[in-house]
């Protein structure tokens, strides 16, 4: 069954959770639409966990319990390496359709979860500048008359999404599903009324959608390359909303962007365990993400962020703490990959950021202005002035695809 804006139009939480803001007028789509995923990884990633540089001798005395050895990682260069579970991203870097970021940072320099999620959410300089979404801004500038243009995989949505009057979410119901003769009988008792008929039709046909990434949120194939295999993820877990997105975002009059959130990269203990899990997570998202979107994966960009970095230095409980410099990822079909984008000057005392953290090399407003104009296509003074205002030093990156 296909899902498009007008199946959106209405939703209850009958079947599925879907909010709506606004009831603006359609506008026509094409399959060769640009889409975008973003993924906020929660809680503040370790940038040399997930890429490590297992050939730097302070690497090692720095992280005596943390530290991987060359042999242990997926390299990237002479330099960096991928940390083993993210097997399916080193298939994308390899093949040019994967870009990493070392040394990437929000505009937040106090390493508080609460000021650097609002900071990196709104696209701001400061706390008290905006109070909506840089992401929700940018869809309500990119489609002002369509109804659902944006969806967040989500129960509420979020802060990057806010100010919109296009976002739509959607999230597995946790009630069991209801009998489909019983839903029968319930479209022939609203005949008579049209949004309830449309809001119950909307919802059997988001979860039919939802269902085909395999009923228990894995991936059912479509793409070239299906890394999810039979794994199994339930429908709420990571893997399974990305499978989701992907299904939502490969329709031809679907929405073009979405959002998930992945959490519990606070690693302060243990992180060697910890990482592990949320990297396999993040690596099946991206799979199940390029295997549902199909033929539409050619016009898709994931970006994958964490809020900050976290210390150079491990902890005495082998974790690591608050940080600044961190590290994020850009997958997709059109995007110009196979590289790491740094300004490496080593793990010495001199080069870390207050003599603790990886030192900023690039704004993530410099990314993501990147993604709305050379691959939304958005105009540079909007973009500049609407969706990041008071930016000017954060410029856009530029070379992340293909033209």
């Amino acid at each position: 069954m296909e899902l498009n804006r007008r199946h959106f139009l209405g939703m209850t939480a009958a079947t599925a959770s879907l909010s709506f803001f606004g009831t603006s007028a359609l506008q026509a789509t094409s399959p060769t639409d640009p889409r975008f995923i973003f993924i906020f990884l929660r809680g503040g990633m370790d940038g040399l966990g997930a890429v490590p540089v297992p050939g730097d001798e302070n690497y090692k005395k720095l992280r005596p319990t943390l530290a991987m050895s060359s042999a242990e990682t997926l390299p990237l260069d002479d330099t960096f390496a991928l940390h083993p579970a993210l097997a399916n991203l080193e298939r994308l870097y390899s093949g040019g359709q994967a870009t990493v970021f070392h040394g990437i940072s929000s505009p937040n320099r106090d390493r508080s979860h609460f000021d650097a999620i609002r900071q990196l959410e709104q696209g701001s300089n400061t706390l008290d500048m905006v109070t909506d979404g840089w992401l929700g801004r940018a869809s309500s500038l990119l489609y002002p008359d369509e109804e659902a243009a944006s969806i967040a995989l989500a129960n509420n949505v979020p802060l990057s999404l806010l100010g919109a009057d296009n976002v739509v979410n959607w999230a597995p119901s946790k009630l069991p599903p209801a009998p489909g003769a019983f839903l029968d009988v319930l479209e022939t008792l609203y005949e008579k009324d049209n949004s309830l008929l449309s809001a119950l039709q909307a919802g059997r046909s988001a979860d039919d959608i939802a269902a085909s990434a395999g009923g228990d949120g894995t991936s059912s194939g479509g793409g070239s390359n299906n890394m999810m295999g039979s794994a199994v993820a339930s429908p709420g877990s990571p893997a399974g909303l990305a499978a989701s997105a992907g299904l939502f975002l490969s329709q031809d009059e679907g929405p073009r962007i979405a959002m998930l959130d992945i959490g519990s990269y606070d690693t302060h203990q243990n992180e060697a365990a910890d990482l592990n899990g949320r990297l396999k997570e993040l690596d099946d998202s991206i799979a199940a993400i390029e295997a549902n979107l199909g033929d539409a994966w050619r016009y898709t960009s994931v970006f994958a962020v964490s809020e900050f970095g976290r210390t150079v230095a491990e902890n005495g409980t082998r974790g690591t703490d608050h940080g600044t410099g961190g590290v994020a990822f850009l997958a997709g079909g059109g995007v110009s990959g196979g590289n790491v984008k740094a300004n490496w000057q080593g793990l010495s005392n001199e080069a870390l950021y207050e003599n603790r953290d990886l030192k900023p090399a690039f704004d993530v407003r410099s990314v993501m202005k990147a993604i709305l104009i050379d691959h939304m296509g958005m105009g540079h003074d909007q973009v500049q002035n609407e969706v990041f205002p008071d930016s000017s030093e954060a410029v856009k990156m530029e070379g992340l695809f293909h033209r």
